[in-house]
């Protein structure tokens, strides 16, 4: 929860960020959807008012507020049994149990990276693909199958093993 205040401030530009690196031209040579920041943002307020910069924060936050609570239940709660009850983690035993956190933590609330991005996506279309969340879930599992909700975690893994050695 600390870090929603920020988050929600700071969504719409990550939100206009994924907008600009994934518009592409719809023929080669041809204009692109948006020509800057300033006009992602003004077309997307537009068409959607403000929902449409904050498609899929909720689930952001969420996704945030899970990372958070796993990685430092996952952390307490191996802590006794990797190391000792009252013995405190040093060197690369600390080291270890940090990744191990993060990588369990990554894991399991990465499918809702998966879905805050598809939902951002179609901020600002004329098509609604997903109603809510859950109905991005229901649709990507049914249509693609569950692999398709882990899409790209693989190539997160190091930005997730650094957050877990600057944690601990």
């Amino acid at each position: 929860a600390v870090g929603s205040p920020p988050q929600l401030i700071l969504y719409r530009l990550d939100l206009i960020r994924l907008r600009l690196a994934t518009d592409v031209a719809k023929i080669p040579g041809g204009a692109l959807q948006f020509s800057g920041v300033k006009d992602c943002f003004k077309k997307l307020y537009k068409k959607d008012r403000i929902w449409g910069v904050y498609e899929g924060c909720t689930v952001s936050i969420l996704s945030n507020f899970l990372y958070r609570g796993l990685f430092f239940g996952i952390y307490d709660s191996l802590k006794p049994v990797l190391i000792g009850k009252y013995e405190e983690p040093r060197g690369d035993k600390k080291f270890w149990l940090a990744q191990a956190s993060a990588l369990l933590a990554h894991f399991t609330v990465y499918p809702l990276d998966t879905v805050r991005k598809r939902m951002a996506m179609q901020a600002g279309r004329d098509e609604v693909i997903y109603k809510s969340a859950f109905d991005c879930v229901k649709k990507s599992i049914k249509t693609e199958g569950l692999r398709s909700l882990y899409r790209g975690s693989v190539f997160r893994l190091g930005n997730v093993c650094a957050g877990g050695w600057l944690l601990y």
